[in-house]
């Protein structure tokens, strides 16, 4: 004989369900990739105020960094420094959407002091351009951001 559907067996039914979904938001929501900033993001904490200190020296300096885009490049125009010396460091183009296609480079400027970056193999897109450059007497930070097209 055949027993009757009933209160009972709807709520456990009901139960049943709802903790099957639940099973699956949590599987689904550890499998997602999660992108931070930097992997080790509390160490570069720690060093925060060196970089506020480099974007102070940037923003005394009389003339700014510009960047311009063209179809195939990206140009970057250093200031002129008073002391007239080489600069070194390197630029750094983040994704926030995807920090595999981050990209560092090293600065090598012409005798103008712009720095020329090809485009090819960049992913359209945003970027943050970080650009961490230093000369014998002091170190700078910039940061802007770009749309790459």
């Amino acid at each position: 004989m055949a027993q009757k559907w009933n209160w009972g067996k709807s709520i456990v039914a009901m139960i049943v369900f709802f903790m099957a979904v639940w099973v699956a938001l949590v599987f689904f929501a550890f499998n997602q990739k999660v992108d931070l900033v930097a992997p080790n993001y509390y160490e570069k904490e720690l060093q925060y105020q060196q970089e506020i200190d480099k974007q102070h020296n940037t923003m005394a300096l009389a003339g700014k960094i510009k960047i311009t885009q063209s179809e195939s490049t990206i140009a970057i125009t250093f200031p002129v420094l008073e002391t007239g010396s080489a600069i070194a460091g390197d630029v750094t183009f983040y994704r926030p959407s995807d920090s595999g296609r981050d990209k560092s480079i090293p600065i090598l400027t012409d005798s103008t002091g712009t720095m020329h970056i090809g485009l090819k193999g960049f992913t359209p897109g945003f970027y943050k351009v970080k650009i961490q450059w230093n000369t014998p007497v002091q170190k700078y930070f910039n940061e802007e951001s770009i749309r790459i097209e």
